[in-house]
């Protein structure tokens, strides 16, 4: 994989990439077909391993919730990436952090009954991020 800052900056050059690179709607839907089978494993991979955190933190007796480590990982994953795709990236990785401590929590406690006013499995819910700074209603997939 291409470091971030190691790619082309086509913009710059004032030359829209997928047109530059003479790619295909068929060729550029096929990477991101590719790009959706790593991320499903490697978020998969992911979950795992917060499994197994949620295990040891419960055996240890540690708090499933770490808010000062949700604030790094936040912060160390949006400073790594260009400015404009700071905030797509920070919605996803406070996404990615909800499904681990989920994940975390039904490994050790067993899952939540779901309450009244939960939306479908699913549907959509409007929520913020307090939990990890961050104050937003976004629109976010819950289920």
């Amino acid at each position: 994989m291409t470091p971030l800052n190691d790619r082309p900056r086509l913009r710059d050059a004032g030359l829209h990439p997928a047109l530059s690179s003479g790619a295909s709607l068929a060729g550029l839907r096929a990477q991101i077909d590719h790009i959706d089978h790593q991320l499903v494993a490697l978020l998969c991979e992911r979950l795992d391993v917060s499994a197994r955190i949620g295990h040891y933190k419960a055996a240890m007796g540690v708090a499933l919730l770490d808010l000062e480590r949700e604030r790094e990982l936040v912060e160390r994953a949006t400073a790594a990436v260009e400015p404009s795709h700071r905030d797509a990236i920070r919605h996803l990785i406070v996404h990615i952090l909800a499904e681990s401590k989920r994940t975390m929590a039904a490994e050790t406690v067993g899952p939540r009954a779901p309450k009244p006013d939960d939306p479908a499995p699913g549907a959509s819910s409007r929520f913020t991020f307090d939990e990890v700074g961050e104050s937003s209603n976004a629109e976010a997939p819950f289920g």
